[in-house]
């Protein structure tokens, strides 16, 4: 909206607003109408034809700065205020009638309805703001789905635990404060600066994928929708030509601990359903992610789900791989494998953990493009001319684009550009399978048996895990057509009270 550009991103209650400017619409119109409706009863009279809910009409008000208005000083026309977050239009319609004089009972009502009319005006407005992500609506990308946040007061100074935004299947976890600018975003994924449900989405580089088919037939990739613009015909993940990718259609919920995301995709009349939830109690520096994905009736074609994250640990891009095989913890039984960054300078470590359910098919902890995007830029560690490589990027691909599991690449480099992943492979039998993973951010090296609910007697042994490919070289930082240069645009975290 004019005068309320750029409308950054607004947080409360744990809900989050994507625009937050909608809410000062609403307050203005209403206020200008009232005061409108008054002159126009001390003038000339005016009579309420009506007041109501009607179709959503945000063509005639603008959601945000760079939208063109159309026709808002026409009072006789009808004038629409919406809500986007409930697709409701409050709708005004006035119109000149005579016969009303000042201090008639006719301009007593007139002050009367005026006060409704305000009062209306701000309680759709209190609505709006505290319920914006209700529905789900995106302003950018329409099924992104609401987006919520954990520990919304944390995330400060270290000790107070994690801040946890989720939407549009993306996380952003803030540890603590840039000390050079406090107050601002600073989060340890990739967009430092950038949340989930905002415009700047698709800066936000982690997503959870589901790849529905086989590397030789092809078959649907379904991803975030912040890495899908259908009009035009963009899709920031790589994939094969025998491959369509789709944004998901998202559902979400909350409370003080938890998030819960329900992504669901259609291709060929059936419906892939993967639920994901978030548990996270503060101080703790991990939380639980559990995945269930409900494969339909009539499916024939292989399944996969991957989480991908380009890690910015420590409000640095780069850091060593490392894997960590299951190892037994006395009587307990093993633990879970660990994949992830570790920044040893300053003791801070990225990484998941598997917890129980179905096994990971694979991992990696490589360059970040590879990963999250399927580039194929150094995917194949007996290539060490990275730079050749990567600029070409005709080397092996993986992940939903290409329909198959990840490679189990570890770059040790601390010079690269990490991005961690795990996948799992379903197979094609209908039915509803399970798994848990830990996040961790932590600011110690993690141990593979301090967790009790990684370690457990079922767990995969050493055997069982695909065993990891190191690769010592990172690839050229020079060449990086997907974040080169990352627009520095510091959002400012807002304050919560209670």
């Amino acid at each position: 909206p004019l005068g309320f550009a750029p409308i950054w991103p607004y947080v409360t209650d744990g809900h989050f607003c994507p625009d937050l400017g909608q809410f000062f619409w609403l307050v203005a119109i209403g206020t200008i109408f009232a005061l409108a409706y008054l002159a126009c009863a001390c003038r000339r009279g005016v009579h309420l034809l009506t007041l109501g809910l009607g179709p959503d009409l945000e063509s005639f008000v603008p959601a945000r700065a760079g939208d063109n208005p159309r026709n808002r000083s026409e009072l006789s026309a009808p004038v629409a205020t919406s809500c986007t977050s409930f697709n409701v239009g409050c709708i005004l319609i006035i119109r000149s009638v005579p016969g009303h004089t000042k201090g008639s009972p006719s301009m007593k009502r007139s002050l009367r309805v005026a006060v409704v009319l305000a009062a209306v005006t701000a309680l759709l407005s209190g609505i709006a703001l505290s319920s914006a992500s209700a529905d789900g609506a995106n302003d950018r990308w329409a099924n992104y789905g609401p987006t919520y946040v954990l520990n919304p007061s944390g995330g400060v100074n270290g000790t107070d635990g994690m801040r946890i935004t989720f939407g549009g299947s993306q996380l952003a976890v803030q540890r603590m404060e840039s000390p050079t600018n406090p107050g601002a975003v600073n989060n340890e994924t990739y967009g430092r600066y950038s949340l989930p449900g905002s415009s700047e989405a698709n800066g936000v580089l982690n997503h959870i994928a589901l790849a529905v088919g086989d590397q030789a037939n092809g078959g649907t990739a379904f991803i975030t929708p912040a890495y899908v613009e259908a009009e035009n015909d963009w899709v920031k993940i790589r994939h094969a030509d025998n491959v369509t990718v789709l944004p998901w259609v998202i559902a979400a919920a909350s409370s003080p601990t938890q998030i819960v995301q329900t992504l669901t995709g259609v291709v060929d009349s059936l419906t892939y359903t993967v639920v994901v939830t978030i548990d996270y109690t503060a101080p703790e520096d991990r939380m639980k992610v559990s995945y269930q994905v409900v494969i339909p009736e009539g499916n024939t074609k292989p399944v996969r789900l991957y989480h991908l994250i380009d890690t910015y640990l420590g409000g640095s891009d780069q850091g060593p791989g490392f894997f960590t095989d299951p190892v037994t913890c006395g009587v307990s039984g093993e633990s879970g494998a660990i994949v992830g960054v570790d920044r040893a300078e300053q003791g801070i470590v990225e990484a998941f953990q598997f917890i129980s359910g179905t096994p990971w098919a694979g991992y990696m902890s490589a360059y970040y493009a590879d990963v999250v995007f399927g580039t194929g830029s150094k995917t194949n560690p007996a290539t060490n001319d990275a730079e050749e490589e990567q600029e070409s990027q005709d080397g092996p691909r993986f992940g939903p684009g290409y329909m198959n599991d990840l490679n189990n690449q570890i770059i040790t480099d601390p010079e690269n550009d990490n991005g961690i992943g795990i996948n799992w492979n379903f197979g094609s039998s209908a039915g509803s399978y399970s798994s848990v993973a830990k996040l961790i951010f932590s600011s110690a090296t993690v141990e593979p048996c301090n967790d009790p609910e990684a370690v457990s007697p079922t767990n995969p042994d050493p055997t069982e895990v695909p065993d990891p490919i190191i690769d010592p070289v990172a690839p050229d930082a020079e060449f990086d057509p997907l974040k080169d240069p990352e627009p520095i645009v510091e959002i400012v975290a807002p304050s919560f009270t209670g």
